[in-house]
């Protein structure tokens, strides 16, 4: 975030090496280049870690992996197990790569979601705990 942009008594607390999110004494920003989302300290209500999945690929690839061993069953033959053995592994294996790790940082009216694939989890947990305590610095005063 540009330095001109912030309060009188603003400081920079941490900023991702991509420079989209910046975290500083008041808030924390993040600028993708086509969206803006800002969020005052006071008003973030949480923040959280988690896996953004298409459970439809799951639900697809049992359903093809049941289908198969009920029609190999009913019809004596292992085309049917082979034929929803490749439809589940297919629909799992796409489950598994559009898994996205992500942290989210919430106010009462906007969200701020971030990828943090290839980030390590000692660097995720340190910036949730400079946020935490850059809303502590400010509540405590």
């Amino acid at each position: 975030m540009d330095k001109s942009l912030y309060f009188n008594d603003e400081k920079l607390v941490s900023e991702a090496d991509n420079k989209l999110v910046t975290l500083t004494s008041h808030r924390i920003r993040m600028n993708t280049g086509n969206k803006i989302v800002s969020i005052m300290l006071s008003q973030v209500s949480s923040i959280e870690i988690h896996y953004v999945t298409n459970i439809l690929y799951l639900i697809i690839a049992a359903i093809g992996a049941v289908g198969g061993i009920i029609l190999t069953i009913s019809e004596g033959d292992v085309s049917g197990l082979i034929i929803g053995g490749v439809i589940a592994a297919i629909f799992y294996f796409a489950f598994v790569k559009t898994k996205k790790h992500t942290l989210s940082i919430e106010s009462p009216s906007n969200k701020i979601e971030i990828m943090i694939k290839g980030m390590s989890h000692e660097n995720i947990l340190g910036f949730v705990n400079d946020v935490e305590q850059a809303i502590a610095k400010l509540t405590l005063k």
